[in-house]
């Protein structure tokens, strides 16, 4: 037995009872969580200096090749590496034909792309998209030859080691396209980010995992995880569309200075979605994954899940929202104030976007795919439509219609989803509705009587004391709806349980 076929066969002898299993969920989300939030706080010190570097414009040119290239980028995986993750048993021959099945892959979409660059830009009627997609294409190269080491990782639940690459990659990312910008380089500097980010990633997967692609075999072997994966894709098709169309519609009918104000706080707003959805999303399908015989521990961790989830992202949606300006005047400078009034409508989905995003780990951990599928050809149009209808009062009715959309489907997207384990629309809405109402009413309170008596004061206090006002309202407000103190001791449990992890 090689070393690769010893790494698949420790994966596949591991046992994990319950007691196990929830330290290494736990501690995985701890570790992950805390990753994420390095990578944020890299992000931001890009946005922060990239926006005084560059101009709305040139932020405007990658986000249109970006809008169209995030289509492509959907199949880079093809859904492999989740099937990876969640498949009961495999072996080196079917993660080696999957590793070469999504490397030609992403060789292919790389080229694809590169045909398709001079229609993106005479759609958006910019010469110079033709340039930038050709180089955007290389990150698609570099990603195929990452996803089936990364989904190991997740596998063994080595969330360190998919930390330490994450992480590292992000830094060196950031530090090239900083110097590129600095360097007089343009739009180029983001398109540097983008790549240099995919190289680092795929150099730190390999380093990491010791697992080592052999021979291709035949792909009857594979089959069902390929249409495992494949019902993953038709649903992250859908999704594109309901993530990106917005900009493509604004791009194309507004520009590329219009689209820079937009996608900035798209940017923004996304921040938090992705913080607590991707991490906790890598920890909890492989939890998931594992207890799905047995439904008791199944819905009790899901739900779980989901109320810690909302106890944190609804006042994060609500105060994002009743600072909006200021923290836009802060981070990006007085050039892009047209961006808060975007971000302050954007900002109220938070909350509800980030709970929507819980219903893939129901649909994956169950191998139920093919229910995403057709909850997404649901979705779908809903969230198109908002985006059409929202166009008629310019680029702040998009975003009031896309964060009203998702609260529109939230509680039944959820409901579809738990729908084969029989979990009740009455206990998932017991476990999001006291803090979605706490968090409004911190968010009223500030607006009326914090942030006025604050105009005087320097943007930093405002902030600061903004920030402690609404918490101490809102974790008031929790007390008195549920007439005790236990939403607030059980998250402290949860962070007892984290910090062992370092």
């Amino acid at each position: 037995m090689n070393n690769s076929e010893n790494y698949l066969h420790n994966i596949a002898d591991r046992s994990y009872i319950q007691k196990e299993l929830k330290q290494k969920a736990v501690r995985g989300a701890s570790v992950t969580i805390a990753s994420r939030l390095g990578e944020h706080a890299v992000h931001m010190i890009s946005v922060i200096v990239l926006a005084r570097l560059l101009t709305p414009k040139h932020f405007g040119l990658v986000a249109m090749v970006a809008s169209v290239g995030s289509v492509f980028n959907v199949f880079k995986d093809l859904g492999l590496s989740d099937a990876t993750i969640q498949a009961p048993q495999i072996d080196h021959k079917q993660v080696s034909t999957l590793f070469w099945v999504n490397s030609l892959f992403g060789l292919g979409i790389s080229l694809l792309f590169i045909v398709f660059s001079p229609l993106i830009a005479l759609f958006f009627k910019e010469p110079e998209l033709v340039n930038i997609a050709i180089f955007f294409s290389l990150s698609f190269i570099f990603a195929g030859l990452s996803i089936q080491h990364m989904a190991l990782l997740k596998r063994r639940m080595e969330f360190s080691k998919i930390a330490v690459i994450s992480l590292g990659s992000s830094v060196v990312s950031v530090a090239a396209a900083i110097a590129a910008a600095a360097l007089g380089f343009g739009y180029w500097a983001i398109i540097v980010r983008q790549v240099v980010l995919a190289v680092v990633l795929a150099v730190g997967a390999w380093v990491f995992c010791s697992w080592r692609p052999g021979k291709p075999s035949s792909l009857a072997g594979v089959l069902p995880m390929i249409k495992f994966g494949a019902n993953i894709i038709g649903f992250y098709v859908l999704n594109y569309f309901a993530q990106n169309l917005d900009k493509t519609l604004i791009g194309w009918r507004n520009g590329a200075k219009m689209l820079g104000f937009y996608d900035r706080a798209y940017q923004l707003s996304g921040m938090p979605i992705e913080t607590m959805t991707l991490p906790v999303q890598s920890v909890a399908v492989t939890t998931l994954s594992k207890l799905v015989n047995e439904p008791d521990n199944f819905k009790r961790y899901y739900l779980n899940a989901l109320s810690i989830l909302a106890f944190v992202g609804m006042p994060l949606s609500a105060f994002l929202a009743v600072v909006s300006k200021d923290l836009v005047l802060l981070l990006l400078g007085p050039q892009w104030g047209f961006t808060s009034d975007i971000f302050f409508f954007l900002s109220m989905g938070i909350g509800a976007q980030i709970l929507y995003a819980t219903q893939g780990w129901l649909h994956i951990s169950m191998g139920r795919t093919d229910r995403w599928v057709k909850w997404g050809l649901v979705a779908t149009p809903i969230i198109l439509l908002s985006y059409v209808l929202g166009l008629r009062w310019g680029i702040t009715g998009v975003a009031v219609f896309r964060t009203a959309s998702f609260m529109i489907l939230l509680l039944p997207g959820l409901w579809y989803a738990g729908k084969p384990i029989n979990l009740k629309l009455s206990r998932i809405l017991s476990e999001i509705w006291r803090y979605a109402l706490c968090a409004l009413v911190a968010g009223v309170l500030c607006a009326l009587f914090v942030i006025p008596r604050l105009a005087p004061f320097n943007i930093g206090l405002r902030l600061g004391v903004s920030l402690c006002a609404y918490l101490v309202i809102y974790l008031a407000s929790i007390v008195t709806i549920h007439r005790s103190t236990g939403p607030i001791k059980r998250v402290f449990s949860l962070l007892k349980l984290l910090l062992p992890a370092y």
